[in-house]
C-alpha cells in the first residue's frame, strides 16, 4: 500500500480566511486521499483532527500565490503529490477552483433554511477597513451604492454590517472606534478622517432608502447563519459574505465585481466575477 503524506493547513485570522483555507485544503486532502490536520473553526464545530503525519516523508511548503490558477491545478492532477507532506498557507480565492465541488463542500456545513424571500440581504463591511489604506479604493461609490436595487424586486433593504451601530461615524474619537472594529492596522491619521468621512457618505446614501438595520452581534456566525436565511442576497468584497452566499440556498445573489480592483488585474481577486448559479455581478 502506497505511503500517504498529510496535509498541514495554517488557519489564518477572519471567518471567510478560514474558510477558504479549510475547504480548498480538504478538497485536495479528499482529493488524494491524505490526512488533514488543521486547528479547528469553532464556529462551525469543525474540530481540531487527531491524526500523525509520517514523519519519514519530506515536508514541502505551499503557498498561495496570487498567480494561483496554475500552481493550484499542477497540484491537484500530480499523481505523486502524495508522497509527501506538505504545510500550507495562503488564501486561496479563486471561485473557480471551488466551482466543481459545490455539493460537496455545502455538504460539510449545516444547512440553513431560507425564511425570508420578500426582502434583499445586503452585507455591508465597513468597521474594520476604515484603518484600510485602500478601503475608498476598494469600496463601492456613495453615490451609487444603491444603483443594484434597482434590478431587484423586493420588499425591504435587511443592511447586515459590521458597524455596532448605524449612525454617522464620530472622527474624533478615532481611539474608541479602533477598540470597537478590532483593528490592529495603524494608518496615517489624514486617511482614517477621509475613510470616515467617505463611509458616512454610504451611510447617509444607504439611509435614504429607509433599510432595516442588523449591526453586528456577539456571536460572528449568528450574522453568517442571518445572511444564509435570505433568498435575496448582495454584498460589497467580503470573504465573509462570499462563503455565506456560497453555502446559502439563496436564488438570487449579487456580488461586487471590482472586489480589489487597486491591485490591478493581475493581482485582483477573481471573486467578484464568481457565476455560480443565481449569481451576478454588479458595480
Amino acid at each position: 500500500m502506497d505511503r500517504r503524506g498529510t496535509i498541514r493547513v495554517f488557519l489564518l485570522p477572519g471567518l471567510g480566511n478560514k474558510l477558504f483555507q479549510y475547504v480548498f485544503a480538504r478538497l485536495l486532502a479528499e482529493h488524494h486521499g491524505m490526512k488533514l490536520k488543521h486547528d479547528g473553526i469553532k464556529e462551525f464545530g469543525i474540530k481540531k483532527p487527531k491524526c500523525k503525519g509520517d514523519k519519514n516523508l519530506p515536508t514541502i511548503r505551499f503557498k498561495a500565490r496570487e498567480k494561483r490558477e496554475k500552481d493550484w491545478w499542477s497540484i491537484w492532477n500530480n499523481k505523486n503529490f502524495f508522497k509527501n507532506n506538505y504545510k500550507i498557507y495562503g488564501y486561496f480565492e479563486d471561485y473557480l477552483f471551488y466551482k466543481p465541488h459545490l455539493s460537496k463542500i455545502r455538504s460539510w456545513f449545516k444547512e440553513t433554511s431560507i425564511t425570508n424571500y420578500e426582502d434583499v440581504v445586503f452585507h455591508l463591511r465597513i468597521g474594520d477597513r476604515l484603518f484600510d489604506k485602500n478601503f475608498i479604493e476598494s469600496t463601492v461609490n456613495p453615490g451609487r451604492c444603491f444603483d443594484v436595487f434597482k434590478k431587484i424586486r423586493y420588499r425591504k433593504i435587511v443592511i447586515v454590517t459590521d458597524l455596532k451601530q448605524w449612525d454617522i461615524i464620530n472622527e474624533s474619537d478615532l481611539g474608541n472606534l479602533k477598540k470597537l472594529c478590532h483593528s490592529s492596522k495603524t494608518i496615517n491619521k489624514d486617511r482614517i478622517i477621509l475613510n470616515i468621512r467617505y463611509a458616512n457618505q454610504i451611510i447617509k446614501s444607504l439611509s435614504s432608502l429607509n433599510p432595516i438595520i442588523h449591526s453586528k452581534s456577539d456571536s460572528t456566525i449568528e450574522d453568517f447563519n442571518y445572511i444564509r436565511s435570505f433568498d435575496k442576497i448582495v454584498f460589497t468584497n467580503s470573504t465573509f459574505a462570499w462563503w455565506a452566499a456560497t453555502l446559502s440556498k439563496a436564488s438570487s445573489i449579487g456580488v461586487y465585481e471590482y472586489w480589489r480592483k487597486y491591485k490591478g488585474d493581475d493581482r485582483n481577486k477573481n471573486l467578484g466575477l464568481t457565476d455560480y448559479p443565481g449569481w451576478y455581478s454588479w458595480k
